[in-house]
């Protein structure tokens, strides 16, 4: 999947009708195909509260509404609050190349142009064009109205994952994903209580947090091989991971039975043959009953290369894994009451994450527990043996996003990473786009099938960016969020001196912090008002550390001509 134009046809948070932001022309598959085999990010750069991240909700929000209106089982709690004519945002035009999953080879030109058209108050429409997207090709309708039990004929055109990464507290990017979870857990339990079966998730949008994080890393480490796990080792010193314990709370749900009265049934139902799966691959397990009644189940795993060929006898693959677990983390939302979930469904704005409660352990149906991961220390190359919780914040963030990329390999994924640096250290930084550029190499698959867009506050990251897709948002005097690429201002942000960037991109001319920078003008005024002399000048700043600002200091008082200057 690779995005070419968003344009909003309604305002949106900070962002106006008719903002537009082009990603690409058309006809870049003709005049410039490296630009969509290459691993090349979207960098969404600015001051905070310039709009980019409300970038990557809309487009959150987008593939929210197409899921919702393409999938063919919709949950009955959901579709009470569902219309396929109002969505948020409300109105948008959003276009983009993509190959179909039907055997083809994933090449250019098996490419479709897919336009949606979402005007407020109407259903969505969508329009496909076949390679080569000439002017004098029609567009062909194709339906996003779907059946139960059948999937609108769109679904196709659609990417098969949307995953969205936040570093920090912020919820602009988690709305739709958040309601995603609960279609999950609605969509799950009905299939207990119609006994139907049940596979994996229908929607297309993953949220990784903390938990879904475990998931990726131990999927990963499961099924990867040593090449593909390099960008783990380089960076993290992770070598193996050496043990892990499941828990799974087999808690019990009411569903209506056939005359209208409600049973009760094990939570995990449907998942059964899962569940023995992962018991096959356990080094031991064992299931006992607690005071209250309630039945656990807990698996114990000592890593070595025969548990990971069970997994690979038991699991197609890590996605397959993570899927799994993914269905298992849903099943956590039993705690959340119908009142709650009917109003995050109906919901348009901020703050649902703190209406939704967190269980203990106990109330969980699945957690994981006791990840011990093998890790070397570069310094002195010995290795030692730690808990994940010991991890810093970073390694953590580092974890979440390369494993993302690695597990990925097959899928046509549009990437949403808001702010993924904000815990790394300056070395980090500058590493950071080519070590995500290395994940995905590594991970395999082919750079057609994923688009990442990321937000960053990182001169580091954008240096490392080219400047076509590099966009700097900016609020204009009206305070409208308006956007420009790094190409347009004649800023090649490509190997550029994070410095320059910190000036050209957030008008940053200072290379020293504020604290500093007052105390080298406070020096300044003093000298230049007489109130000390040339030579205590000179002592006070040579308190300070290096610096452009205190050089020029420095030369601002040798140049002024006086009889006591000192020159240094």
């Amino acid at each position: 999947m690779k995005l070419v134009r968003l344009k909003m046809l309604a305002s949106f948070r900070s962002l106006s009708e008719g903002f537009e932001m082009n990603f690409r022309s058309q006809h870049v598959l003709h005049r410039d195909s490296d630009d969509l085999s290459d691993f090349n990010p979207f960098c969404l750069v600015g001051l905070n509260g310039s709009g980019k991240s409300n970038v990557l909700e809309a487009l959150s929000g987008i593939f929210f509404h197409l899921d919702s209106c393409t999938s063919k089982y919709k949950p009955t709690a959901f579709t009470k609050h569902f219309d396929p004519k109002t969505s948020t945002p409300t109105g948008f035009e959003v276009e983009y190349f993509i190959g179909l999953n039907n055997g083809s080879p994933y090449v250019i030109q098996n490419f479709y142009k897919v336009r949606i058209l979402k005007e407020p108050s109407l259903e969505p429409k969508m329009y496909v064009q076949s390679y080569p997207f000439s002017s004098n090709q029609e567009e062909v309708a194709v339906s996003l109205n779907s059946q139960f039990g059948e999937a609108a004929p769109a679904r196709i055109y659609l990417p098969d994952l949307v995953v969205g990464y936040s570093s920090g507290e912020n919820e602009i990017l988690s709305h739709a994903f958040i309601k995603t979870r609960f279609i999950h857990f609605d969509e799950y339990i009905e299939a207990v209580a119609k006994n139907y079966f049940y596979s994996e998730p229908e929607s297309s949008l993953v949220y990784i947090d903390e938990g879904m994080s475990q998931a990726v890393l131990l999927s990963n480490m499961l099924f990867q091989d040593d090449d593909t796990l390099k960008p783990l080792r380089e960076n993290l010193g992770v070598c193996a991971m050496r043990s892990f314990r499941i828990n799974i709370n087999m808690h019990e749900i009411k569903v209506r039975g056939e005359k209208e009265n409600y049973i009760k049934q094990n939570i995990i139902k449907q998942l059964d043959g899962s569940i023995d799966s992962l018991k096959a691959c356990s080094t031991c397990w064992y299931e006992y009953i607690d005071e209250s009644g309630l039945k656990h189940l807990v698996l114990d795993y000592w890593v070595n290369e025969a548990t990971k060929l069970a997994f690979k006898e038991h699991f197609q693959n890590a996605f397959t894994l993570f899927r799994l677990f993914q269905v298992l983390y849903t099943l956590n939302n039993r705690i959340v009451t119908d009142d709650i979930k009917e109003e995050v469904y109906q919901s348009k704005g901020f703050y649902i994450d703190g209406k939704i409660p967190h269980a203990a352990p106990s109330d969980h149906v699945f957690y994981f527990l006791d990840f011990l991961i093998t890790k070397e220390n570069k310094n002195s190359n010995s290795k030692i043996d730690l808990l994940l919780r010991n991890f810093s914040d970073g390694e953590h963030q580092f974890l979440h996003t390369i494993g993302i990329c690695l597990m990925l390999k097959n899928h046509r994924t549009l990437l949403l990473l808001d702010e993924p640096e904000t815990h790394f250290n300056p070395n980090w930084r500058s590493k950071f786009i080519k070590t995500l550029r290395d994940s995905i190499k590594a991970g395999g698959g082919n750079n057609l099938l994923k688009e990442v867009l990321m937000t960053s506050h990182s001169p580091f990251i954008i240096s490392d960016s080219k400047s076509k897709f590099v966009h700097i948002f900016k609020k204009n005097n009206n305070d409208i969020t308006t956007t420009q690429t790094a190409e347009n201002i004649n800023l090649n942000t490509f190997g550029t001196s994070v410095n320059l960037i910190t000036m050209k991109v957030f008008g940053k001319t200072e290379t020293i912090a504020d604290l500093s920078n007052d105390k080298i003008s406070e020096i300044k005024h003093s000298f230049e008002q007489g109130d000390i002399t040339a030579d205590e000048a000179l002592q006070i700043a040579n308190q300070l550390g290096e610096s452009l600002e205190k050089t020029l200091l420095i030369v601002a008082i040798n140049n002024k001509p006086k009889n006591d200057v000192v020159l240094l």
